[in-house]
């Protein structure tokens, strides 16, 4: 038997990638400390997409819409992030809708301030 994905913590160090652009959506991120660039290939460069910090989340987009990542994530400096894995984020939907609701606001709030 298995054992159940769970939320974790992850240190992601400076110029190491958290996940490539065109990669399979597994989890989101939510940086409790340091910074991440995003950025994806355009014309054989890369091109900066954004800058974000402690307390924002990435990752999220291609996780619940089924697609692959469309940009790489890499940290700037030393970061740490927690870490939620799909099932435990769609098992939370499932069982409670006030969770659901309140990632869900965390979500749309992070896409407003883009």
């Amino acid at each position: 038997m298995s054992t159940p994905p769970k939320i974790t913590t992850q240190t992601i160090y400076r110029g190491e990638s958290v996940f490539l652009e065109g990669d399979e959506a597994r989890q989101f991120y939510l940086i409790k400390s340091g910074a991440v660039q995003l950025s994806r290939v355009v014309n054989d460069k890369d091109q900066f997409i954004a800058k974000l910090g402690e307390n924002e989340i990435f990752g999220e987009s291609a996780l619940f819409d089924g697609t692959p990542h469309l940009f790489t994530a890499t940290a700037i400096i030393n970061t740490t992030c927690m870490v939620f894995p799909k099932e435990v984020i769609l098992a939370k939907f499932a069982s409670s809708p006030e969770a659901a609701l309140l990632i869900c606001r965390s979500l749309f709030a992070t896409m407003r301030n883009e």
